[in-house]
């Protein structure tokens, strides 16, 4: 067996930071659960990349919060910082969330996820998952709550019937 260690996640993202920071490319696995149901945690990974020079609603972005944490989340929408400011600033919101953050400038930005591997396969721009949650689940009018609590419930209904399963092969 091998020994496992224990790393803090916020040491971490720092350290994937500070790699992206320099042009570098990291595939980061998913953590916590603000992303469901596109991004699982423990199972699905992104491919973060440098923050390009222009960033859309819907992309899927590392930042940094003003008290330190660092957060995956998808842009739902980007304004300009004042009137007559010309630096954007960012509103966030992960899919499994009703509220949304922001302004988070541009600054606060890390990177961008610009590749999402979801049960161990690559996804492309293509994929009609990643089109339905880049053009449609960050929607202001689309009914997240309502599709939501039917994602949470045929997860229940689906970690029952395991659990039965499990039951009666013993």
């Amino acid at each position: 067996m091998r020994n496992a260690h224990q790393v803090d996640t916020e040491e971490y993202l720092k350290a994937v930071s500070a790699l992206i920071a320099e042009g570098r490319e990291v595939t980061v696995p998913v953590r916590g659960g603000s992303m469901n149901p596109f991004l699982a945690d423990n199972r699905d990974c992104v491919l973060l990349v440098p923050v390009p020079e222009r960033l859309r609603r819907g992309d899927i972005v590392l930042f940094r919060r003003s008290s330190g944490q660092y957060v995956l989340h998808r842009i739902v929408a980007v304004r300009r910082s004042r009137p007559g400011g010309h630096e954007p600033v960012y509103f966030m919101r992960g899919d499994a969330q009703e509220m949304t953050e922001g302004p988070v400038a541009r600054a606060q930005v890390r990177a961008l996820a610009a590749r999402v591997m979801r049960q161990g396969r690559w996804l492309t721009d293509r994929d009609l998952r990643v089109l339905f949650f880049r053009h449609l689940w960050c929607r202001r009018y689309f009914p997240r709550r309502a599709a939501l609590a039917v994602y949470r419930l045929v997860r229940r209904i689906t970690a029952d019937r395991t659990a039965d399963n499990l039951q009666d092969s013993r």
